[in-house]
């Protein structure tokens, strides 16, 4: 399965801890997202997209997820958000159809723009610590 992790599974290490050892065999490339802005979950500190049709997302494709990763992917995102299929664009300019977990209520997305070097600076220690007990 491909998905694209436009938040905190870009991050390699939240990435092998919510996939695991057979994470090495996924493959990882930068993508985009066309016509949305990765912002704050209101009252979180992880993100949300919001729709904004002129903008993109930065992200990664991940390609050759198989369904007991999909599964722990699935756990981790919780209840807060819906798997859905979306159009994502590689580096290259390829277009493809990918898995993208879109906020369960849209509501909650914020205005305030989210970054993955924010993040890992401010909040990804007490994250790990927090999620995966580290």
């Amino acid at each position: 399965m491909r998905y694209f992790f436009y938040g905190t599974l870009r991050d390699p290490d939240v990435r092998r801890a919510v996939i695991g050892p057979a994470v090495d065999r996924v493959r990882i490339a930068p993508g985009v997202l066309p016509g949305y802005r990765c912002v704050f979950m209101r009252g979180r500190y992880y993100p949300a997209l919001r729709l904004a049709p002129q903008a993109e997302v930065e992200g990664v494709i991940a390609d050759g997820i198989d369904s007991f990763q999909a599964a722990r992917i699935d756990r981790f995102e919780t209840s807060e958000y819906r798997l859905r299929k979306a159009a994502v664009r590689s580096e290259d300019g390829t277009e493809s159809e990918a898995l993208v977990y879109f906020t369960a209520r849209p509501g909650l997305a914020g205005t305030t723009p989210w970054r993955l070097d924010d993040w890992q600076r401010r909040h990804k220690p007490a994250a790990l610590r927090a999620w995966f007990k580290l």
